[in-house]
Formats: C-alpha cells, structure tokens, sequence
C-alpha cells in the first residue's frame, strides 16, 4: 500500500475555505445539490493540483473521498468533466475571452492592481481563478438578490489565500519563483486587510 498523498487535505482546505467565505463572510446558505457542486469543483482542483504540482498520482484517492462526500449523489463522470472543465478553462484564452462575475470583479480591479493579470502567466495563477470563477458562479446564481462583486471578491479572495497554503506546502521554496508571484502576494495583502475589517 503506498503512502497517503496530500490531496485530501488540500481538498479540505479548499473545502474549508469555501465554508468559511459562505458561512463567516458572506452569510448566505446554499441548496444542498449547490453545496455538492461546490465540493465537486474543490475535489476537480485538489486533482489539478496533485496532477499538475504535487504528483503523488492520488486520482483512485480522491475518487474514493468524492464518494464519500457525496454518497449516494456520486457520480465519477461529474468529477472527470469538473476536472475537465476547469482545466480547460486554463488553456489559453479561454478565461480571458469568456464572461461571468467574478470576471468583471477582475478586470475592475486590474485597472488599479495590475498584479491580478500577472495570474494568467503560469498553471499556479490559472488554476486560482479558474477554481474561483467555478464557485463564485455557483453561489451568484443561487443569490441573485446579493451584489454580484460582493460574492466575487469574498469567495476569489479566500478561494486564492487557501490555494496559496496548499502552493507553499506543494512547492516550499519554489513557490517563491512562480511567474505569478505578485499576483499571489497581493491577494494574501488584499485578504488579510479584509479580514481583519470583517474582525473587528
């Protein structure tokens, strides 16, 4: 039996932070086949993640985990076309090109922080928005009542400081040499600033 890979607790960090964006920050609640399509999409980007940067071949793992998550709501097809999904979001320009909330919360905030563009340079920053975008979407259409760039900025910013944990964990020192750098620095800036107005 080989050793337990990393990827279900990089699962629960994402997992975690996505809870804690809905329930601490925002205080919304979701549909419970939202809240699996949410855990679908943590699970798709913890497989990105092993497939892309840890590389401990954790896929059966992580299956095993989803339908455990999920019990009778698994479906293995839903998480290879999540993973899929996301992935090709990633390629190209195709996040660039396309259209959706937390989209139009970037490019507001790229005409002051330019570092936010700096995510599309390499696999670490796309995966980042990619992965917001999937849940940020999510939780828009099930909210409509609630702004829009409200949603996006809470669930982007607590989505990309969790990526970060499991980036330096991942990567220790390399992560420092990341094309995308300053994108991930500045997030944690802007994330710890509104953090500490939601405590007070």
């Amino acid at each position: 039996m080989h050793a337990m890979s990393n990827a279900r607790e990089h699962y629960e960090i994402l997992e975690d932070a996505f809870e804690y964006s809905m329930d601490n920050w925002l205080r919304l609640d979701l549909a419970d086949g939202s809240k699996n399509e949410a855990k679908t999409i943590s699970i798709a980007a913890a497989f990105l993640i092993d497939n892309l940067f840890a590389k401990e071949n954790a896929g059966s793992e992580l299956t095993a985990l989803a339908r455990e998550e999920l019990g009778s709501k698994f479906n293995p097809k839903d998480l290879t076309e999540e993973a899929t999904k996301i992935r090709l979001g990633m390629s190209g320009d195709e996040f660039a090109s396309g259209k959706s909330p937390l989209r139009e919360y970037l490019y507001w905030i790229a005409q002051d922080k330019e570092e936010v563009l700096e995510a599309f340079k390499d696999n670490a920053g796309r995966l980042a928005l990619v992965y917001a975008d999937e849940l940020a979407t999510l939780v828009c259409v099930e909210h409509p009542e609630v702004e829009k760039i409200r949603i996006s900025e809470i669930v982007f910013l607590n989505a990309v400081h969790a990526l970060t944990l499991i980036y330096k964990q991942v990567m220790k020192q390399d992560f420092y040499s990341l094309a995308s750098i300053a994108f991930f620095q500045d997030i944690e800036d802007e994330f710890e600033l509104i953090r500490a107005r939601i405590d007070d």
